[in-house]
C-alpha cells in the first residue's frame, strides 16, 4: 500500500490521519486521494497553519472540485474532509470542525437484490452453458464459479476479481484471505 504524498503546510497532520485510519485495517485508498486533493487546494492556496481554514476555504475547496456526476461523489469529498477535521479537533490541532457544508441528497441510490435458492441455481446453469470461445476458454466454468463465489460466501466483485491462485491451499482445500490492495 503507497504512503499518500502530501505536500502543503497540513502534511504531517494529513499523513497522521491516514496512517491512523490504516492501523484501523482500513486501505483508506480513495479517502487518501480526496485528502490529496485537499493537500494541493492548500499549498495552491498558501495557507500556513489551522488559523487560516475555516467554513470559507473549506466551502471554497467544495466548489473548487464540482462533482457533477452525482450527489454520491460529493458527499465522498464533503465526508472525507469532515471526518478529517473531527479528527482534528479530537488531537486538538484546531478548536472546532470548519466543514459546515451538508451532504446533497442521493436519489439514484441501488437497491440491493437478493436471489433466492432456485434463482440462483438458475442462474448458475446459464452462467454454465455460456459457450466457449478461443479468448475465452472455460467461460461457463469460470462464470459459474464467480458467480458461486458472489452469492455463496458474499463477495464482492471486487473482490472476486482480485482472487488469484496464491488465495487457494489446494493441500487443505481452503481459500486464503487476499491481500489487501489499492
Amino acid at each position: 500500500m503507497n504512503s499518500p504524498i502530501f505536500l502543503s503546510s497540513m502534511a504531517p497532520f494529513l499523513n497522521q490521519f491516514v496512517q491512523y485510519k490504516r492501523a484501523l485495517n482500513r486501505k483508506y485508498c480513495a479517502d487518501a486521494e480526496v485528502l490529496r486533493l485537499f493537500d494541493r487546494y492548500v499549498q495552491s492556496r498558501r495557507i500556513t497553519g489551522w488559523s487560516e481554514i475555516n467554513s470559507l476555504v473549506i466551502d471554497e475547496f467544495l466548489r473548487s472540485h464540482p462533482r457533477r456526476v452525482s450527489a454520491r461523489s460529493y458527499n465522498h469529498l464533503l465526508g472525507t474532509v469532515h471526518r478529517f477535521f473531527k479528527f482534528a479537533v479530537m488531537q486538538e490541532w484546531i478548536e472546532r470542525n470548519p466543514v459546515t457544508a451538508s451532504p446533497r441528497p442521493e436519489t439514484a441510490a441501488r437497491i440491493p437484490y437478493l436471489f433466492d435458492l432456485e434463482t440462483a441455481k438458475r442462474l448458475l446453469a446459464v452462467a454454465r452453458s455460456f459457450p466457449e470461445r478461443s479468448r475465452a476458454r472455460y467461460r461457463g466454468l469460470v462464470y459459474e464459479t464467480i458467480f458461486a463465489l458472489l452469492y455463496g460466501l458474499g463477495l464482492r466483485v471486487g473482490e472476486v476479481v482480485r482472487l488469484t491462485l496464491a488465495d487457494v491451499d489446494f493441500t487443505r482445500d481452503l481459500g486464503a484471505v487476499p491481500n489487501l490492495r489499492c
